[in-house]
């Protein structure tokens, strides 16, 4: 699991744990991995592409247009929101405490994933990789339309899933079905 912006393992304790559950092995070094799972802005941190490697991307940073400070300000809003609806407020303030840890403990991490997300160029991050993007119905670090604007530069798989940007953090399950059922099809070029 490569994780995006402020992230680390808290985030990703229940998706890891879902993981383990739907029988994947889980590994730290993304190059020995047979599919390596970006969320956010983890994608700008893959590893060099191997051809057999099918790459997930959760709701990668791609917006043009959208100045990454007003997406930081609606994750956070409609992250509390959500999850006060769905009576997981608790975990959602510990995310946000664990969020700001993971920023002053990896300085370096946070200002490459800030670099990267500016310049906007997620079809970079996809070359020559075997990929499937999967967004988030309601995410907004993700453009709505970003599929067909990508397209033109990558080729690779596309689903959409209910929820918010960190959703996969609260609900694994169907993001970890989508890849199952790519990576078992092939599908992903």
């Amino acid at each position: 699991m490569i994780y995006g912006f402020a992230e680390g393992p808290w985030q990703g304790k229940r998706f890891c744990a879902e993981l383990t559950r739907q029988g994947f092995k889980t590994t730290e070094d993304p190059t020995k991995a047979d599919i390596v799972i970006a969320h956010s802005g983890g994608c700008f941190m893959l590893p060099e592409p191997n051809g057999h490697q099918l790459t997930v991307l959760m709701n990668p940073p791609y917006w043009p247009g959208k100045p990454l400070i007003l997406s930081a300000v609606q994750s956070l809003w409609w992250n509390a929101e959500t999850f006060a609806k769905e009576g997981a407020f608790g975990f959602w303030l510990k995310k946000v405490c664990w969020n700001t840890w993971y920023i002053f403990r990896y300085p370096t991490k946070s200002r490459w994933i800030i670099r990267h997300a500016h310049k906007r160029e997620l079809h970079q991050a996809i070359n020559q990789r075997r990929t499937l993007i999967i967004r988030s119905n309601q995410d907004n670090w993700l453009a709505p339309n970003a599929s067909n604007v990508i397209a033109e530069h990558a080729d690779f798989t596309y689903r959409e899933l209910p929820g918010i940007h960190d959703d996969c953090w609260l609900h694994p399950a169907p993001y970890i079905e989508v890849l199952k059922s790519v990576y078992d099809t092939g599908r992903a070029h």
